[in-house]
């Protein structure tokens, strides 16, 4: 199985880096969670993982497989709508620039209304990896 979830989360922290100057308890999990004691929050979550049938062979080896992520952005500060705003920003922008395809952004209504939530979804296609020494390069394609 092609899974990636670990590299995304990865390069979401990294996008997310120049914002902790400005939200130090901002972080990043790949996980779905009801609540947390520091904001702003990010969570990462691989929703779907499949093969992609126009590469299926006989090898029976994924050579490139569908994933979908739900991320979802909290943020309960004074200004919460404009912090999480801010950090969807940069994630959108990281998601797009490794070749994902956003199929939905919008806010969801909390649980707790005193935080404010965005969610967004994303699609890539993503071939098997190439590994050079213990470096894998992963070509991701939108769909």
């Amino acid at each position: 199985m092609i899974s990636i979830e670990n590299l995304m989360v990865d390069k979401i922290n990294t996008a997310l880096a120049s914002l902790k100057t400005t939200y130090p308890k901002l972080r990043v999990v790949s996980d779905y969670i009801e609540t947390s004691e520091t904001f702003p929050l990010v969570s990462v979550v691989e929703s779907d993982n499949y093969t992609h049938l126009g590469t299926q062979d006989a090898t029976l080896a994924d050579n490139a497989v569908n994933v979908a992520y739900e991320i979802n952005v909290f943020a309960n500060d004074k200004n919460k709508k404009s912090t999480a705003k801010k950090v969807a920003a940069a994630v959108d922008e990281c998601m797009l620039s490794n070749l994902f395809t956003r199929t939905f952004m919008g806010n969801t209504p909390n649980v707790d209304r005193t935080i404010y939530r965005i969610t967004m979804r994303y699609t890539a296609v993503v071939a098997a990896p190439v590994t050079e020494g213990n470096t894998k390069t992963y070509q991701m394609y939108r769909r």
